[in-house]
């Protein structure tokens, strides 16, 4: 009789899983949009570039900040085991840091850049080397500082889809940038935190790369930075914005050797924040606090290959066990998951090669397996995607 409680019990979370992206697509759609504008002087802007082994793939990020429609900020290049000889680019509003020790961490190359700034910054915004920056940015996260909020995410876009997985990739981000960002902030909640493009009030910012979470000893899995930092702003009493104006562009995992090693370790942190996660959830309940209850919610949301393994690995118990009860409300949910989805990837105008790369999805979710699988493999190694595009901002622009 428990087990069978328990296994209704499980059936009601995924089937609850399932439905969520509609439902909050339904009350984001419903939200009166709040219109953000220039007021007041700009916002100075410290944009943090954290480097590891390569640094010419950097020089393109460097140039795309340097063309911002914005006056107010100054970028820092934290040249973490990097030749830096022939790096020949000088400017006013650029530093190149080279620290005189191996910081090997992310978290410490971000800590070694705030004790470095050349001024008080009144925010900051995180990069990763491979990323390139719309000239609107900054002067978005203005926009959204003068309105009150003092962490906002950009929208990340991929600038490769010239392979199944690099497409399949930037199709998730899509999804996620319309399902866990945009409506999540539409419906009174937070936006989750993409990894890079996103400017945090230095204080705040300053304040949650204390956290002990952050810190990892020799031999532990690693929490991606971006997690803990999430939820160390939520915690806060704060709300994460979402700007799908401000665009950056993001390289996408090209190989199944790359989504093995990137997921490996995003699904690692997945897994170790859930207590945390299920934390914030009954926080908001017993508070009733919206933005912590749905925050705490959309960070628990598993990752969409183990919730179509999962449900449809349900439906075939509740099938063979004759469970018509479970079987019909889990298989709706399913069809309205997936209904949804593809609602969304209209909604969020995916590029012809996202849609012609679909039938890649098997091959995108085996990797991911496989990813799932080595795990403990990769117990301790938080070593970034290996990144080896080279391309302007210009270039982009001009293919728009």
């Amino acid at each position: 009789m428990i087990l069978t409680y328990i296994f209704i019990a499980i059936n009601v979370v995924f089937i609850f899983f399932l439905v969520f992206p509609f439902f909050a697509n339904l009350l984001a759609s419903l939200s009166r949009k709040k219109k953000v504008e220039d007021k007041g002087e700009p916002h100075d802007f410290a944009c943090v570039i954290t480097a590891y082994r390569n640094l010419a793939i950097n020089r393109p990020l460097v140039e795309s900040l340097l063309k911002q429609n914005y006056t107010n900020y100054h970028v820092y290049l934290v040249a973490d085991r990097c030749e830096i000889k022939d790096w020949d680019l000088r400017h006013e509003k650029f530093t190149l840091l080279a620290p005189p020790e191996p910081l090997n961490s992310k978290v410490n190359s971000l800590r070694y850049a705030l004790a470095h700034f050349h001024r008080p910054h009144q925010g900051v915004v995180v990069w990763d080397p491979d990323n390139l920056a719309h000239p609107n940015v900054l002067k978005l996260f203005d926009q959204y500082f003068h309105a009150g909020y003092q962490a906002v995410q950009g929208k990340r876009t991929a600038k490769n889809l010239d392979t199944v997985y690099a497409c399949i990739d930037g199709m998730c981000e899509l999804y996620y940038n319309y399902a866990m960002r945009y409506n999540l902030f539409r419906m009174g909640s937070s936006s989750t935190i993409a990894g890079s493009g996103m400017a945090v009030q230095t204080a705040l910012f300053k304040d949650c790369l204390q956290l002990q979470r952050m810190d990892t000893r020799e031999g532990e899995s690693f929490i991606d930075e971006d997690k803990v930092l999430q939820m160390g702003i939520v915690e806060r009493g704060k709300r994460i914005a979402f700007t799908p104006e401000a665009i950056i562009y993001d390289e996408k995992v090209d190989s199944a050797d790359q989504v093995e090693k990137q997921r490996s370790r995003w699904l690692s942190s997945y897994f170790q924040q859930v207590p945390q996660a299920l934390g914030m959830i009954f926080k908001g309940l017993f508070t009733f606090n919206w933005n912590k209850l749905w925050f705490g919610v959309s960070t628990l949301y598993p990752p969409l290959f183990i919730l179509a393994i999962s449900s449809a690995l349900l439906l075939f118990i509740d099938a063979l066990f004759f469970f018509p009860e479970l079987f019909v409300p889990l298989l709706v949910a399913g069809l309205i998951f997936t209904l949804n989805f593809f609602l969304i990837l209209k909604k969020a105008r995916a590029p012809k090669e996202i849609w012609q790369a679909i039938w890649g999805i098997p091959v995108f979710v085996s990797s991911q397996i496989r990813a799932l699988l080595k795990i403990k493999r990769e117990k301790g190694n938080e070593a970034p995607t290996e990144n080896k595009r080279v391309v302007s901002i210009d270039e982009l622009l001009s293919k728009e």
